[in-house]
């Protein structure tokens, strides 16, 4: 009896632990998060930025170089999909939108996923894709 009842306090323990480690985390990314925004905004406004040595509402502390590196992997990110939105589909799709498929790439044993991406841009007419 003594035994059963051990094994249930530290299953609940143990979930309750769990929940509490998985609301901690998305604290900290949403703090996080929160924070590269203000950093954006300074970038935004020629400003330059300077990490708060004060804690986040949840009492997250960052440094300013982990603020940095992901502010600039957030500008990465952004300018990736305005780029890909405005992107004419012939341009990133090829000869998928067409039904076609990729008929005239080889077996990727053969030739490596790079060359072929590099002649694709170079000799687009061969893949029957427009000349930009």
């Amino acid at each position: 009896m003594l035994e059963s009842s051990r094994r249930c306090f530290r299953y609940c323990f143990g979930e309750a632990r769990r929940e509490l480690q998985q609301q901690r985390k998305r604290n900290y990314y949403r703090d996080k998060k929160e924070e590269i925004l203000i950093a954006r905004l300074h970038e935004f406004n020629d400003m330059p930025y300077k990490a708060t040595t004060r804690p986040s509402p949840n009492g997250f502390v960052f440094s300013e170089e982990e603020i940095a590196i992901d502010a600039v992997r957030q500008r990465y990110i952004d300018t990736a999909k305005r780029m890909v939105k405005d992107t004419d589909p012939n341009q990133l799709y090829g000869t998928l939108r067409r039904g076609w498929g990729d008929s005239q790439l080889q077996p990727l044993d053969t030739v490596p996923l790079e060359d072929l991406a590099r002649r694709r841009q170079t000799n687009p007419e061969e893949f029957f894709l427009p000349k930009t």
